[in-house]
């Protein structure tokens, strides 16, 4: 049986001093940790706890030993609301803050700036912060610092000053408009990566560089408004246009589902320049996908009238060079005004009224299909008009397939309504055509097993013949 021990057995054996007494809290401590509690009066008393807490870091070497990649020290800030007078500065390497959850769950607050934490330094990781309509604003492009789950408004992670580089790592993270580089005002955005991040107008770079982005959203003038260079760009979206590289273009980057409205992924009403990239599944409106097109491949990407290089404007001359598009679509006035080459290769495309080529269609279409005037037969004044390249199982409406010269290839090719290689205006052929419909040429050339419309009986169900077809 237990024997019970009373008070006056102890007597004064056992003694237990206030100043000796170990509250539970202090006893979560580590080498490499402190703890920010939280649980002080007011959101300012807790304010100052963080402030000291992150002070004193800064003055510690982690068992015996320098900060290092290896021997970092760690602000642990418990949930709740912490209010500050100045920014807090991150300027120490190897010092990070973080929630006790990694939730954003830690809401701070400066009261003299609308910058609650600036960041000068490498090495840094931050993560789990709510700063409201506040912001963090990274001086200098520090590729190695690392942030997540993090919620900011305007600003949020641009560069203090007007212009200036951005970088780092970011994940789960939240800005309104000019974040992660402020476009409107030049900020580069470089050597980063980028996963499930969302802000508004003007964000992601001016210029984006040798950055990778998987799952991001912004809105007007965003994801390198001026140029995307060297980058990787996956499932990102735009809601509004004169995004990706929408001024100076694309090159060396590949785009992979992404979206936007119009005059994007380099607009096609300025000198814009696609080059060397990759395009899968991206989509956009009127007047996108670049002016110049050279070295690149798409797949399965639309947009709407005068994109993938604009063709209702003598002023502009828009060139497609060594490139590919597979199952891609355009509205009106698209795939370029001039095609020199048969390395330019076309497959199941689609477009409107003046496409593939207007002034020069010297390219491989293979499944292509266009409006009038289109396949070297545009009407906005061009001087060349040839349909040179090689056709097949292609149709146009009227008045398509070389203007000038139809002097291509053609197979099991179709032109509409009044016929093609092209109508009265038709002044020399010198191609070869087979098992074609809708041919009304008026020079020489080589046809067999071709037929034309009954209004164009000079050939209709015409065998085989090398004169006048």
């Amino acid at each position: 049986m237990a024997t019970l021990i009373t008070n006056s057995d102890l007597g004064n054996s056992l003694y237990v001093s206030v100043i000796d007494k170990l509250e539970a809290k202090d006893q979560l401590k580590g080498n490499n940790y402190i703890v920010v509690y939280g649980n002080l009066l007011n959101t300012l008393s807790n304010g100052t706890e963080l402030v000291d807490k992150l002070a004193f870091a800064k003055t510690v070497t982690p068992n015996g030993q320098l900060l290092s990649d290896t021997n970092r020290m760690t602000v642990l800030v418990a949930p709740g609301k912490y209010t500050f007078f100045d920014s807090l500065e991150m300027g120490t390497p190897y010092i990070d803050l973080v929630s006790l959850t990694g939730d954003a769950d830690v809401f701070l607050t400066c009261s003299n700036s609308n910058t609650a934490i600036i960041v000068d330094s490498s090495d840094i990781i931050i993560k789990g912060f709510n700063l409201g309509s506040q912001n963090i604003k990274i001086n200098s492009s520090y590729s190695n610092n690392y942030f997540e789950n993090i919620i900011g408004g305007n600003y949020n992670f641009s560069n203090p000053g007007t212009s200036g580089d951005v970088a780092g790592n970011f994940k789960n993270c939240v800005g309104g408009l000019y974040s992660f580089g402020d476009a409107d005002n030049g900020q580069v955005l470089s050597s980063s990566t980028l996963e499930n991040c969302t802000a508004s107008n003007y964000s992601f770079g001016y210029r984006l560089y040798d950055s990778n982005l998987k799952n991001c959203t912004a809105s007007f003038s965003s994801f390198g408004q001026n140029e995307i260079d060297n980058c990787i760009l996956t499932d990102c979206k735009s809601d509004s246009g004169d995004s990706f590289g929408a001024n100076q273009g694309i090159v060396f980057s590949t785009l992979t589902n992404c979206s936007a409205t119009s005059y994007s992924f380099g607009r096609t009403n300025g000198t814009t320049q696609i080059l060397n990239s990759t395009f899968i599944d991206c989509t956009a409106e009127e007047g996108s996908f670049g002016t110049v097109i050279e070295g690149c491949t798409f797949r399965n990407c639309k947009a709407d009238t005068n994109s993938f290089g604009k063709t209702s404007d003598i002023g502009t001359l828009s060139e497609i060079i060594s490139s590919t598009f597979t199952d891609c679509k355009a509205g009106d006035y698209s795939f370029g005004v001039r095609i020199m080459a048969t390395d330019v290769v076309f497959t199941n495309c689609t477009a409107g009224i003046e496409s593939f080529g207007a002034d020069q269609s010297n390219g491989t279409y293979k499944n292509c299909k266009a409006g009038i005037n289109s396949f070297g037969a545009g009407t906005q004044g061009w001087s060349n008009l040839i349909a040179g390249g090689q056709f097949f199982n292609c149709v146009a409406d009227e008045n398509s397939f070389g203007t000038n010269f139809a002097n291509g290839t053609y197979y099991y090719c179709v032109c509409n309504g009044l016929g093609g290689w092209v109508g009265n205006t038709q002044s020399g052929m010198g191609g070869y055509a087979a098992y074609t419909k809708g041919m009304n040429p008026a020079g020489p050339g080589t046809a067999i097993y071709c037929t034309d419309a009954t209004n164009n009986p000079i050939n209709y169900g015409l065998g085989s013949t090398t004169n006048n077809i």
